[in-house]
């Protein structure tokens, strides 16, 4: 076995193009703070594997129609009587080189439209199991952006506080911008209410 075949074999070992499927539920869907930010994010990422692999495709038909025409050029070549035997040899095997490349390129295509699918089927199972907890709503609802917001939010201040680190100031700016209704901006304003009497 050379030294090319043993890489081949190796190689058989190699992990899909794509994200794990464990980063796709913990890093791409899991770290949406509400059920509703859960489903459009799959959308999201449905729609962009989807066009990914419209686009693909539509190289590698591109691809397979020039390898026609590079195809038809080397017949025009055997055919030829206006060209010399040593040239005519030297332009088909660049020309079969071309085709040689485009093939690799087009299985390259194949293979990371075969992981995008895998990815799209992740998704659309999981846009499937969230969607019996319950159904989804428009992005632009206000309840689904009030509790989106909410929950964003109290996360950054989770976060700073575990790290002990004060809130910025952005993010008090951001709580203080959210409707009176939000849990998070009520807590922020006894909070801050509470500090003011200490203070006195």
């Amino acid at each position: 076995m050379n030294i090319i075949e043993k890489a081949d074999h190796l190689l058989e070992n190699v992990a899909p193009p794509r994200h794990t499927l464990f980063q796709l539920q913990f890093f791409v869907v899991g770290k949406e703070p509400t059920l509703q930010a859960k489903m459009h994010r799959c959308l999201e990422e449905l729609k962009s594997r989807r066009n990914m692999v419209q686009a693909a495709s539509l190289e590698i038909e591109e691809t397979n129609d020039v390898n026609a025409l590079h195809e038809i050029e080397i017949h025009k070549l055997g055919s030829s009587a206006f060209i010399d035997e040593e040239e005519r040899e030297i332009k088909i095997r660049q020309i079969k080189r071309k085709i040689s490349a485009n093939n690799t390129h087009s299985e390259e295509l194949k293979a990371k439209i075969l992981a995008w699918k895998e990815e799209m089927d992740f998704f659309i199972e999981c846009f499937e199991m969230l969607s019996k907890q319950e159904p989804i709503r428009p992005w632009d609802d206000y309840h689904v952006q009030l509790e989106y917001w909410n929950e964003k939010t109290l996360q950054e201040i989770k976060r700073c506080v575990l790290l002990k680190k004060p809130v910025d100031m952005e993010q008090i700016r951001l709580i203080l911008s959210l409707p009176d209704e939000a849990p998070v901006k009520k807590q922020m304003l006894e909070i801050m209410v509470k500090s003011l009497s200490n203070d006195k």
